[in-house]
């Protein structure tokens, strides 16, 4: 199975994981009752996401970011990123490819000289990932094994190196 849609540049950052939150919808319709309980039922079986996702990026990539968002970002396109159903359809990975859209502005920040902070709230879909965990080729660590990002130890603000 090949992914149809648009996919997050390879020359683009992954989100950071220091600003990495997600709410997931359940779509609990509660009424309350007049003899006592409460009833509650779902309404929804998708699950929908919304992350509040953030990058660090030196001004070219702000520049490919601005590009994708425009031609793609607002509509479904697809980027690995690290959620509870990972681990479920790739056992040797946190990270899988899911369906994202932007669904509000984008803001740019300047951090620092040459380095910009983007941060974006995104609708997010988990869905079936093609990428087999029995090949050796292409597999991502895990995040226990990746060291987290330190923006106050950068050195290289134009290749976002330590």
């Amino acid at each position: 199975m090949a992914i149809t849609m648009p996919i997050w540049p390879a020359a683009l950052p992954m989100p950071d994981r220091d600003s990495y939150q997600y709410t997931v919808g359940f779509g609990l319709l509660r009424t309350t009752m007049q003899g006592g309980s409460t009833r509650q039922r779902r309404t929804q079986w998708g699950m929908p996401g919304t992350f509040n996702l953030s990058w660090r990026m030196n001004t070219t990539q702000l520049a490919v970011f601005q590009m994708f968002c425009h031609q793609f970002a607002y509509g479904w396109f697809a980027m690995d990123l690290v959620t509870g159903a990972a681990r479920v359809w790739r056992p040797k990975s946190d990270c899988m490819y899911h369906r994202i859209r932007f669904i509000a502005d984008t803001n740019q920040t300047m951090i620092g000289p040459n380095l910009w902070r983007v941060t974006v709230l995104a609708e997010v879909e988990a869905m079936l990932d093609p990428r087999a965990d029995t090949s050796t080729a292409g597999q991502f660590a895990k995040v226990d094994d990746v060291t987290p990002e330190k923006i106050d130890e950068l050195s290289n603000f134009d290749t976002l190196s330590l």
